[in-house]
């Protein structure tokens, strides 16, 4: 099973992912994580990935993330981000390359690690690409239709904030990399493309703005109701 988080920086996306794999944790299940092999989680194009999936492949949940970036992409990405004024074509360029790592990492790491009937949780999905590339200067309807056969998550949440939790959220990070979405027409296309994406794909908004316990509540409130998470807990073989 593919669960995906998606939303903006400073949703709580990763408080709630390790609240999720806590959970997981306390009945059993065998947790590990990408950053275990990796903290830096970069590579350059063309690289074996096999050694990501024979580490990943000891565990029964995994906390993996979509956009893994090779280098160049990282290097491009920089750039756009701290281009005050965004730039289209550097834009576009991005997107393509993120796109071939991501389908990379989906060939030979996820692919695989679900044939294996693995539980993976993924931090950010190509929802997050389409929203923040879009902000960038892309054109939303292009962004969609680059990743049209990518893979629709079993489950795939969206923590839904306002700007001024954004910001606040925001305001102790170090790496400056969110200045151009955080500009107000940026953040505006950011969460209008985010709203899009709800109507567009199964794609379950949270409502993120409370506590992280009650953000907690809300999540779990909806994958209890749902018959496929319950079922992971009769067919999942993990340790007790």
């Amino acid at each position: 099973m593919l669960i995906s988080f998606s939303g903006p920086d400073g949703a709580g996306k990763t408080t709630q992912i390790k609240k999720l794999l806590s959970y997981f944790s306390e009945r059993g299940f065998r947790i590990g994580a990408v950053q275990d092999i990796n903290p830096n989680i970069r590579y350059n194009i063309g690289d074996d990935l096999s050694s990501y999936y024979n580490y990943l492949k000891q565990f029964d949940v995994i906390h993996t993330r979509f956009r893994l970036h090779s280098k160049e992409n990282v290097e491009i990405m920089d750039l756009v981000q701290f281009i005050s004024t965004g730039n289209k074509w550097l834009t576009s360029y991005s997107a393509y390359t993120s796109f071939y790592d991501s389908e990379q990492w989906y060939k030979f790491v996820t692919k695989p690690l679900l044939d294996d009937n693995k539980i993976l949780i993924s931090d950010k999905y190509f929802f997050d690409d389409v929203a923040f590339k879009t902000a960038y200067g892309c054109e939303y309807s292009w962004l969609k239709a680059l990743h049209k056969y990518s893979r629709i998550p079993d489950i795939a949440l969206y923590l839904k904030v306002n700007r001024k939790t954004i910001l606040k959220h925001n305001e102790s990070r170090k790496d400056l990399k969110n200045v151009l979405y955080q500009k107000e027409e940026n953040t505006k296309n950011l969460l209008d493309s985010f709203e899009r994406l709800t109507k567009d794909y199964p794609l379950h908004a949270i409502e993120a703005d409370g506590t992280p316990e009650e953000v907690h509540k809300n999540i779990m409130d909806y994958l209890m109701s749902l018959s496929p998470f319950n079922e992971l807990f009769d067919t999942c073989v993990y340790d007790t």
